[in-house]
């Protein structure tokens, strides 16, 4: 799922719960849990199409073959939440068109989906662009959506050996100018960067975004005010597209697979009927623009992300679970009818 727009105007009056302090953002410890699961699986790279580079000094890793597993994939979905998010393929339900579906949980969620794994960085220098997510994106800490976490200014002081570790959703790998820029906008040197790279129209780049449906659900939640440190636990599921030729048509495909059957679960304390209120809003369903397939609302918005409705970018189905009272509620529903007919090369 690509970089959310803001709902504007779209805060719950009431709030889930007491107003919290900012979350801590353990930074620091995202960024080293990334890099442990990269190192731990470097003697894979081979076997798994994994190619390494040194770019103006900084660690590119190539992950844009058609030939990486399932593994890999998983992999960078893990890298990309900061090692805090489990990820695994499972077999789909007989009564349905696709094989397999993409399963992740977390027992942090704000940090690791908010923190890490939403796509918040725009990089672009010159003629290079790319979505970034992953730890790297608090190191950096200038998105509008840090003012909600509390990050340790001189964590890194204290720290120097960790690298900043980034996701970069983008069919090319990053050229020295980009690379200077992302270690500048950092404040680090570009022998501190290690930067993973893969185009949504690859067997990873589609594995990791799909395992966004969670994320999707939290960004909903920050954005129409709910109180994203009261959701202590979650977990998501949508279904894993093929991988079509273009990239253009990985994005519609993946988008789809959240927006017309992603499915969320959040455990939440605090107040309940607030809880009800905010999770009537949260699934794709209360977007205008839901049923049509991601790409022709793409294309009619101009390819700019920015046009189409943010309400939009959301898991079809999401279920709170109260922890205090052992409640729970569903919103939304599956459309697989329609998510079959958008996978149409």
């Amino acid at each position: 799922m690509k970089n959310h727009p803001t709902i504007e105007g779209s805060a719950v009056e009431t709030s889930p719960a007491t107003a919290s302090p900012q979350l801590p953002l353990p930074v620091v410890e995202l960024n080293r849990q990334a890099m442990s699961l990269l190192d731990e699986a470097r003697g894979s790279f081979p076997a798994w199409a994994i190619e390494s580079h040194r770019v103006c000094g900084a660690e590119v890793l190539d992950f844009r073959s058609q030939n990486c597993p399932t593994e890999a994939g998983i992999l960078l979905a893990r890298v990309s939440g900061g090692g805090q998010l489990e990820v695994a393929v499972v077999p789909a339900a007989d009564d349905v068109a696709w094989q397999f579906e993409v399963v992740v949980q977390t027992n942090a969620p704000g940090p690791t989906c908010l923190g890490a794994q939403y796509a918040g960085w725009p990089l672009s220098c010159g003629k290079y662009f790319a979505m970034v997510s992953g730890p790297i994106r608090g190191a950096r800490g200038r998105e509008p959506l840090f003012q909600y976490f509390s990050i340790e200014s001189d964590a890194w002081q204290q720290h120097p050996e960790v690298k900043r570790v980034a996701v970069l959703e983008s069919d090319q790998l990053p050229d020295e100018p980009t690379v200077q820029q992302m270690a500048t906008e950092c404040s680090c040197r570009p022998e501190q960067l290690v930067l993973c790279v893969a185009g949504t129209a690859s067997p990873a780049g589609t594995l990791q975004v799909v395992a966004r449906s969670l994320e999707t659900s939290l960004h909903q939640c920050e954005v129409l005010g709910g109180d994203i440190d009261a959701i202590q636990a979650g977990t998501g599921r949508a279904p894993l597209p093929p991988i079509p030729k273009k990239s253009l048509t990985a994005i519609g495909w993946t988008n789809d697979a959240i927006i017309y059957h992603g499915q969320a679960t959040w455990q939440v304390t605090g107040d309940w009927e607030a809880w009800q209120k905010l999770g009537a809003q949260v699934a794709s369903e209360n977007s205008p623009s839901f049923g049509q397939p991601f790409l022709a609302l793409f294309k009619a918005a101009g390819y700019d992300f920015y046009k189409l409705d943010p309400r939009l970018f959301a898991p079809a189905v999401i279920v709170m679970e109260h922890t205090p009272s052992q409640q729970s509620l569903r919103f939304g529903s599956v459309h697989p009818d329609l998510l079959q007919a958008s996978w149409i090369e």
